[in-house]
């Protein structure tokens, strides 16, 4: 790990927030209390004063009857709610939110004055309005993307899994988080290949009735029946219990259900511990080992066939397993006169990929290598991308025409059998 270089990691849920700091020297993500012992959640709420001082989570709640100023909490759920209210007061506050989080780096000697920071914030579920959201805060915080990640729980759970001993992730492992009124479980499936190893997550989840949640016994045998439909066809080698519906000790039928033969936690603090981790390995360009699939990662990379010093060559102008709205360079080349532009489209799990031909048409009429195209493939989700052609024109002798093409792909095809990222 890079010395002055730390890794911050955010779990945010709708009502409360938590951050744990990665850096040189640890063996491993620190959680910062902010009361006693183990207390790691902040309030998502923040109370404005008619002096014009700001207080945030608990701080906060004390004050909120105190009418010399203005309470504001759920600030996660509202600032998503103002996309469909074209307001962004709530946006603004949750900005000024996590920028106090960034600043409890500086209880940490020489994290005070890292050199530099890499951010990676965790939610429940990544949304369209969660993206939008979040690429706007990166850059009013001015986090470029190979410093800022978002991810879903499944994914910080995922990173968390393997950093953990191998022993504890030998078969399945899984996840129940209760919390809010209901249960959310994740399995990671773990498919195992000489190079890399792919990584999926099962998720489900069940709303939790309002008889079971105060008589304890009622809750454990609803939360033993949980975890047998969960388990059923699984072989489980580890499993975690998270959340705050989980305090207590009336784990007992739900405990004898899980049998003896796996490794249990239960704990409050994975989520931000295991985004700290997924800071640290995605902005490395060392290779980990591990790749997590998910519905917004991009399913697959495109290539484009060029003559490079007379000799054939390959530019690839997508890459598998990114966020799928992350930034992707542009690339400008001379046209050589090839009646057609030829790319390769590669799926996750596929060895053999497939091309796809664009024949261009109504080319300005110029001198042999005096057109210059500008090619960017852009990602429209994690399925499907549109590349952009266009001509740029000449320098000074001459103008671009203006003139753009658009050439859709899909990685959605049952060509080909395995690939680049195969296991």
């Amino acid at each position: 790990m890079k010395p002055g270089k730390i890794y911050i990691g955010i779990d945010l849920t709708e009502t409360q927030a938590m951050v744990s700091l990665f850096g040189s020297g640890m063996k491993e993500p620190e959680t910062i209390a902010v009361g006693g012992e183990e207390r790691y959640g902040i309030p998502l709420a923040m109370y404005l004063s008619s002096t014009g001082k700001t207080f945030y989570g608990e701080e906060a709640l004390r004050r909120r009857e105190n009418p010399q100023g203005e309470f504001f909490a759920g600030l996660y759920r509202k600032a998503l709610e103002e996309f469909e209210e074209e307001s962004a007061f709530y946006q603004g506050l949750l900005r000024q939110f996590l920028q106090r989080l960034l600043h409890l780096k500086d209880r940490y000697g020489s994290a005070a004055n890292a050199a530099e920071i890499c951010l990676g914030i965790t939610v429940p579920e990544i949304t369209d309005d969660v993206i939008r959201l979040f690429e706007q805060i990166r850059k009013e915080l001015d986090f470029s993307e190979e410093r800022f990640f978002l991810m879903d729980h499944a994914e910080s759970f995922f990173a968390h899994t393997y950093h953990q001993d191998n022993m504890l992730w030998q078969h399945e492992v899984v996840l129940f988080d209760f919390s809010e009124r209901e249960v959310c479980f994740y399995l990671l499936h773990r498919r195992g290949g000489r190079n890399l190893q792919m990584v999926t997550a099962e998720k489900k989840r069940w709303d939790v009735p309002d008889y079971v949640v105060p008589d304890s016994q009622v809750r454990d045998e609803f939360f033993a029946n949980i975890i047998r439909e969960s388990f059923a066809n699984h072989m489980i080698s580890a499993v975690y219990f998270v959340g705050d519906g989980f305090d207590g000790s009336w784990l007992k039928e739900s405990l004898r259900v899980l049998g003896t033969n796996k490794r249990v936690f239960l704990g409050k603090n994975l989520f931000t511990k295991g985004v700290c981790y997924a800071a640290y390995r995605y902005s490395d360009s060392a290779n980990w080992g591990f790749f997590y699939q998910c519905d917004y990662k991009t399913q697959g990379e495109i290539f484009l066939h060029i003559q490079k010093e007379g000799s054939p060559a390959l530019i690839r102008l997508l890459e598998a397993g990114r966020n799928w709205y992350y930034e992707t360079p542009a690339y400008e080349f001379l046209y050589d006169g090839t009646p057609e532009l030829v790319f390769e489209i590669g799926r996750i799990g596929q060895i053999n990929h497939r091309k796809q031909t664009f024949e261009l048409t109504d080319l300005p009429q110029r001198p042999d290598k005096t057109i210059r195209l500008r090619i960017q493939a852009v990602a429209q989700n994690g399925r499907q991308a549109q590349v952009h052609i266009s001509d740029t024109g000449f320098g000074a002798f001459f103008e671009s025409t203006g003139k753009k093409w658009t050439v859709p792909m899909s990685f959605d095809t049952d060509n080909g059998k395995h690939g680049r990222y195969s296991v």
